[in-house]
């Protein structure tokens, strides 16, 4: 939890302790300096349903996202926003774990979500992109309630999460990834997506075996599995498959002490951004591991911040408008 508490001070603009004072310690102050303002506090609303699935014999499955918005929003108002998908190997953690960041993402003027989905092995691949898919078309469907603008949404995940965040980014119609659903003409399309430590290419040779272990619960350790084999299965689960020139701005960052996902997982897919022409790049940082340290959280997670920003411009063009001949849906 303490690494998503400097992770939410370091990418909205906030500054951590001064070394040497305990975070209950303010650094002193200039003489005639001005008091900074207190952000409010954001409007937070927890459990909210946005799919459910039907089970036998028991209650549907619901899958819920919280949501955190700034406490200025007004009606009418349609602000830029971003999810946030938690890690845990897609086999656990929770989406409280992100409660902070998206707090603090309200405080800085998005309307920001942290999501649910489920869990492998008992969900196999590719249930958990289905799922973050279907949070982004509720959130697109529900943009006027929330105050969300449906053209302005960004993606941004940890570990197993950052690679369902670039899936949201490379994601098409017709790719089998539940980007879009029969009766809804949204998609669960991103604007940009950035990527903390998240595999590429999960039919690579590079994983050490924890990580191939855990891969096995995502797809299945089967070499066959209903006629398909275990390479076309970590195939159809890799970002990398479905890299196209349409795609979505991608930053990707990598440590070289990362003990779960290697570094080299950066190079196929920037030479998949590079042979279509999607904008993005890649940190290779070294000595860090699968969570940076200080000051590398802070400057990369800033980085982060304004790259979702610079790649998510207003664009002005009526939410009920028919899309152009040959312009993707939303």
């Amino acid at each position: 939890m303490l690494l998503y508490v400097f992770m939410s001070i370091a990418v909205f603009g906030l500054e951590p302790p001064t070394p040497g004072t305990s975070p209950g310690t303010a650094p002193a102050a200039p003489a005639n300096a001005t008091a900074p303002a207190i952000a409010p506090a954001p409007k937070f609303t927890p459990n909210i349903t946005y799919t459910s699935y039907p089970r036998e014999g028991a209650p549907p499955l619901e899958l819920m996202l919280n949501l955190a918005q700034p406490a200025d929003l007004k009606p009418g108002e349609a602000r830029p926003c971003i999810v946030a998908i938690h890690g845990g190997g897609w086999a656990a953690g929770r989406r409280e774990d992100l409660n902070f960041l998206i707090s603090e993402a309200a405080k800085q003027g998005f309307v920001a979500a942290t999501v649910s989905y489920r869990f492998a092995p008992g969900f196999r691949f590719p249930a958990q992109i289905e799922d973050c898919a279907a949070a982004v078309r509720f959130l697109k469907q529900n943009a006027e309630k929330y105050g969300i603008d449906p053209d302005r949404i960004g993606a941004i995940g940890f570990s197993a999460g950052a690679h369902l965040a670039m899936l949201l980014a490379v994601g098409g119609e017709n790719d089998g990834l539940g980007m879009k659903a029969a009766d809804s003409p949204l998609t669960g399309r991103v604007r940009a997506a950035v990527s903390f430590f998240g595999p590429t290419d999960l039919s690579s040779k590079d994983f050490p075996p924890n990580t191939t272990q855990i891969l096995n619960g995502l797809i299945g350790a089967g070499d066959i599995i209903d006629g398909v084999s275990k390479v076309d299965r970590a195939k159809k689960a890799s970002p990398v498959t479905y890299v196209t020139k349409d795609d979505a701005p991608i930053l990707m960052y990598f440590g070289t002490k990362d003990p779960l996902v290697p570094h080299t997982q950066a190079y196929g897919m920037l030479d998949a951004m590079t042979k279509s022409g999607v904008s993005g790049r890649a940190e290779i940082i070294a000595n860090e591991g699968h969570g940076f340290k200080m000051p590398e959280m802070t400057r990369t997670l800033k980085d982060a911040s304004e790259f979702l920003l610079a790649n998510m411009p207003a664009v002005p063009m009526p939410t009920d408008a028919a899309p152009a001949a040959g312009t993707p849906s939303r």
